[in-house]
């Protein structure tokens, strides 16, 4: 690593110590919003934003979702169901479509949880007495994703088995009151954009239950037990496993950690950061991530935290996680509470680096500027950031015309 990259990190992270000391945590205040454009992460796949204001786009979509709230607390007859492959292709399809239910027709749906989770009744396990707590909450057993996010609304009804029908807005035909209704309330996204739409609406329903929150507090003890207090973290999630074979169809490779801990390096140039948590199922991962960090001379600087849940190499025994499911491989409870926990856990940094052809990175990434209340600096390794309709990997084999070589993944 150049002494003069190591430098900046260096003098970033002594001004950074110097500033929480005297002045708890500077944060600068802002009496105006900023107008930084709204479409940057829709064409860019790395961008360092120095703005720390919080963002015009961030503040209309706020006032459009307490518009809409006013003071209905009526539930739509119906449920979501999301997609039945991945977990975070299946909470992405979830969030859209609440949001595109309570936007048509001013009514939150219930959502039912995972198909993997539906198939195989909760049963309580020794070795973790937390997920037990939520396990055995009547929202679990009736199937409701309830049990773990207090924003998703519970129908004890047998309505909340019935899948709500036609939910994206271009197939529903409206006539009158509902349709003067419904373009009012479209109306009121349309100065914060695409993104923070998406960035507001997740920020609302992926809000933890009570329970949840219980064991995600104990996961955060487990995890910054030994480095306390830090409030400036880059994230960075790095995941092998099935998604390496999924390359064949969607075009995303598996890189090399190194090519993570380069760009963490970059961002790490603009903007101080106390510490860095990596989310993945990969030892190696950890080991090359670690490796390159190491002789960068970062480690001496700022702590390194990680998270890995290995999974046995499933995709080698069975080549997609939801087939090791079905073999009763993997437990999908455990499975789907440990993709939750490291979904919020990525989403409570200051910046991110990722792939957004991952369905969990775009919503880790969306997540992290909500909470801010501004865009985050991230560098995405692939693709830009995307949220209904197809997106293209960059780095793809796969051609798709005579001039460029990107495959298509589901956005």
């Amino acid at each position: 690593m150049p002494l003069s990259r190591l430098f900046v990190i260096t003098l970033s992270h002594i001004l950074y110590s110097f500033l929480c000391l005297h002045a708890h945590c500077f944060r600068v205040s802002a009496s105006s919003c900023s107008n930084e454009s709204n479409t940057t992460p829709f064409s860019k796949s790395q961008h360092n934003f120095a703005e720390t204001r919080p963002s015009c786009g961030f503040e209309a979509a706020e006032h459009a979702w307490q518009t809409l709230r006013s003071d209905k607390d009526e539930t739509a007859n119906c449920c979501v169901t999301g997609n039945p492959y991945g977990f975070g292709s299946y909470l992405e399809a979830v969030a859209k479509d609440i949001s595109n239910h309570f936007i048509t027709w001013g009514v939150a749906p219930s959502a039912r949880l995972p198909k993997a989770l539906q198939d195989v009744p909760p049963t309580r396990l020794s070795n973790n007495t937390c997920l037990d707590s939520i396990l055995v909450s009547p929202e679990c057993a009736q199937g409701n994703l309830a049990c773990f996010l207090d924003s998703i609304p519970i129908q004890h009804s047998t309505a909340s088995s019935t899948e709500c029908k036609a939910i994206p807005r271009y197939k529903i035909r409206m006539n009158g009151d509902d349709l003067k209704k419904r373009k009012s309330r479209e109306a009121l996204f349309e100065d914060g954009g695409k993104f923070w739409q998406a960035a507001s609406s997740l920020s609302r329903i992926l809000r933890p239950s009570v329970r949840f929150e219980k064991c995600l507090g104990e996961e955060r003890s487990k995890l910054w037990s030994r480095h306390p207090n830090k409030e400036s973290i880059l994230t960075i999630h790095i995941r092998r496993g099935d998604s390496c074979r999924d390359g064949r169809r969607t075009g995303r490779k598996c890189s090399h950690g190194s090519f993570y801990a380069e760009a963490a390096l970059r961002i790490m140039e603009s903007a101080p950061f106390d510490a860095v948590f990596l989310a993945t199922d990969s030892d190696e991962a950890i080991t090359e991530l670690r490796t390159a960090f190491a002789e960068s001379g970062l480690v001496n600087l700022i702590p390194i935290v990680t998270r890995n849940i290995v999974r046995k190499n499933y995709a080698e025994s069975f080549g997609r996680i939801e087939q090791a499911f079905e073999k009763q491989a993997l437990d999908p409870w455990v499975c789907f509470y440990d993709f939750l926990v490291d979904q919020i856990l990525l989403s409570e940094g200051v910046g991110f680096v990722g792939k957004f052809t991952s369905n969990m990175d775009r919503i880790a990434y969306a997540l992290q500027s909500a909470h801010a209340r501004h865009f985050t600096s991230y560098t995405s390794l692939d693709a830009a950031w995307c949220w209904g309709g197809d997106g293209y990997s960059p780095d793809s084999y796969r051609k798709r015309g005579a001039n460029d070589t990107m495959g298509m993944f589901p956005c």
